[in-house]
């Protein structure tokens, strides 16, 4: 959340769901907001690959995109905390509370969700407690299931390694 709790301005016009952006209606069965079960997909893909924005209350179809908005933001954003700090449904939380604001599209309040790229020591970053079935990278603008082969690299890739440690006293000569 911002600040000033003041939402800020996204322009529509320039929305296109890409390696960087998901949009989620997150309507709720009332219709006044609740988390989508597969946003937890795109957390882990954006943490697993580059990054991303997630839009919480924006519809896509088609490429077109419909503004429907959270009219009550407050429970939802409860429930988001609630779930990305629980270790049961997502390995690790990324998220700050600068990472996540509300916005508004259209004159509708929306919420923008920054998922950083997870660190070295943090990937793969995965849902539901098991990491061969829950993790996830962004391939264009989908979530996919990541492969065992990349998922144990990932794993094996948490450890120090052994040439990231700056030696002093050596040259490129040695």
């Amino acid at each position: 959340m911002t600040e000033t709790n003041q939402p800020q301005e996204i322009d529509i016009a320039t929305l296109q769901e890409s390696i960087e952006l998901e949009c989620k209606l997150a309507s709720g069965r009332d219709g006044q907001g609740a988390l989508p079960h597969d946003m937890w997909e795109s957390y882990s893909a954006f943490a697993n690959t580059r990054g991303g924005l997630i839009l919480l209350g924006v519809k896509e179809k088609k490429g077109q995109f419909s503004v429907e908005g959270i009219p009550q933001p407050a429970p939802l954003l409860k429930n988001l905390w609630d779930i990305v700090n629980n270790p049961q449904k997502v390995s690790v939380n990324l998220l700050s509370e600068a990472d996540v604001r509300l916005a508004t599209l259209e004159g509708k309040t929306v919420i923008a969700i920054q998922v950083p790229r997870a660190p070295r020591e943090s990937r793969p970053v995965f849902i539901n407690g098991n990491p061969l079935n829950g993790t996830y990278v962004r391939r264009y603008e989908a979530d996919h299931k990541c492969q065992q082969l990349a998922i144990q690299r990932m794993l094996a890739e948490q450890e120090e390694v052994r040439d990231n440690r700056i030696f002093e006293h050596f040259g490129l000569e040695d």
